[in-house]
């Protein structure tokens, strides 16, 4: 019975994306990620309240509410965000997956972003790019919700978390901040990675 529900919650998220327009494309080969069967679909799904980190300022998203869906098949992630409720009538935010896991009295349990590259000795900036992370920056509309899209060339798992910061995404260098900065972690959602 729990595969069954597990399998119906993931057509729903895939239906959903498939519905989504706009899917913005990060096409790239891939760094040694195992590509999925056939037979599996790797997905991830939250609803609910966003965990705000109290003590960081502005505290937009304190009342927020997010929905999260990702859809891995053949090599390829495809992600859409929707968060409700921000207290900012506009502005735009970075938005990234990372590594660990989403405590409110720890914004540092979230880690690093996941990067599909990364590993022990990773350090040079060229790693860094809307190609190997999942950037999912928000554009807040006067009604206080943003959506965004992102698709991918790899498949991430096990238990990761969706941060929310103050700026948008770095997409080149400035100053002394290089690719993907984008400021202060605001809030984050959990965001459990399965395969069926």
């Amino acid at each position: 019975m729990a595969r069954f529900r597990k399998t119906a919650i993931a057509a729903v998220a895939l239906s959903a994306l498939v519905a989504t327009s706009g899917v913005a494309y990060a096409d790239h080969t891939r760094h040694g990620v195992a590509a999925s069967s056939e037979d599996t679909m790797t997905w991830g799904y939250y609803g609910g309240k966003v965990t705000d980190y109290t003590q960081t300022t502005p505290d937009i998203f304190k009342d927020a509410r997010a929905s999260a869906v990702m859809i891995g098949l053949d090599g390829r992630s495809f992600f859409r965000l929707r968060v409700s409720g921000i207290a900012a009538k506009d502005g735009k935010y970075g938005v990234h997956l990372h590594q660990g896991t989403c405590d409110a009295s720890n914004f540092d349990a979230a880690g690093k972003h996941y990067n599909v590259s990364w590993n022990n000795t990773t350090t040079a900036d060229d790693l860094v790019s809307n190609k190997t992370e999942v950037w999912l920056d928000l554009n807040v509309e006067s009604d206080g919700d943003a959506r965004s899209t992102a698709t991918v060339s790899f498949i991430p798992e096990g238990k990761r978390s969706i941060v929310l910061h103050a700026l948008p995404t770095l997409h080149e260098p400035e100053g002394t901040n290089g690719i993907g900065y984008a400021g202060p972690r605001l809030a984050c959602l959990p965001f459990d990675i399965e395969t069926t």
